[in-house]
């Protein structure tokens, strides 16, 4: 049993965070959050297309031959049934909220169907995932039809079924407000994004993690100027997978006051690996050797008996 879950979780980390890219209609069901809010976005789309490539990677075919457990993960990976999801979670005034949605391969409409009817079973869940370990995790009726994702007895989350979608949420309110923004475009979400991947995860701060960080930096850091924005994009093409990263770290504690927030164009990146370049960067730093230079005066003592060891 250990080995098997073991596969599964592999399995699991490998799909969610090597996927291809292209906007999901999945992000239609988030909502509008507010400023105020802290909250994450993390989105993926053709996860079972690319869960097909990683299983039959020379990677992959080396970890079965090591132990043949991955077998069963690698079938998995190949009926990996999900075309996209999105998912919406952060605190606000109200507490902890969540709103997300999945969108599966058409041979799961007529299971959707029949959830969608309030006929939805316990091992339902297990089908729309294609679960190589059954049983770990059921549905549970709840209300009409909204349904109970339970495991080891406790509630994860509730979930519907709109538009061939399955709907997830904390709470019912969380539910029609992801319903009501997949109905209504008025009222989903308009992230300020700045990379160009449609897989991506988005962090908004509400002040709360910059002044903790301020904090924690002992007089380093100057009080933070805004909302501090971080946002991880990838995708995949057939050679290879590109990753990005941008934050207005810099903008928000005053570091580099004079220079725009924006991912450095793709002309600008560094290229290693001869003729066919194995791995591409491209990237801009905020420190300045004037920030080290605070960074000493703050430390005072420690800082020279740290650098006299």
């Amino acid at each position: 049993m250990r080995k098997r879950i073991l596969a599964l979780l592999l399995s699991m980390i490998l799909a969610v965070t090597l996927i291809a890219p292209a906007w999901s209609s999945t992000l239609n069901a988030l909502p509008e959050w507010p400023d105020e809010a802290v909250y994450g976005v993390f989105n993926l789309d053709k996860p079972h297309e690319v869960a097909q490539r990683i299983a039959g990677s020379f990677f992959f075919k080396a970890l079965t031959l090591i132990e043949p457990v991955f077998e069963m993960a690698g079938w998995w990976l190949k009926e990996f049934p999900v075309v996209s999801a999105s998912v919406a979670v952060g605190m606000g005034e109200e507490g902890f909220s969540l709103q997300g949605a999945i969108k599966f391969v058409d041979g799961k409409k007529d299971l959707l169907d029949r959830m969608a009817k309030g006929k939805g079973e316990e091992k339902d869940i297990d089908a729309l995932f294609n679960n190589p370990v059954p049983g770990m995790v059921t549905l549970v009726p709840f209300e009409g039809d909204l349904y109970s994702v339970v495991a080891d007895g406790m509630a994860l989350v509730l979930a519907t079924v709109e538009q061939d979608m399955l709907l997830i949420g904390f709470t019912p309110e969380d539910i029609n407000a992801a319903r009501s923004a997949l109905n209504f475009g008025e009222k989903r979400m308009k992230l300020d994004r700045r990379l160009p991947q449609g897989s991506f995860f988005y962090f908004h701060d509400n002040g709360m993690a910059a002044s903790e960080l301020q904090a924690e930096s002992e007089g380093v850091l100057k009080e933070p100027e805004g909302n501090l924005v971080a946002e991880l994009g990838w995708d995949a093409s057939d050679y290879r997978y590109d990753f990005s990263v941008f934050t207005n770290f810099a903008k928000v504690f005053s570091l580099a006051a004079d220079v725009p927030s924006d991912p450095l164009p793709m002309s600008d990146r560094v290229l290693m690996g001869g003729g066919k370049p194995w791995l591409a960067l491209m990237g801009r730093t905020f420190l300045e050797k004037k920030h080290f230079d605070e960074m000493k005066e703050a430390a005072g003592e420690e800082y020279s008996m740290i650098m006299g060891m």
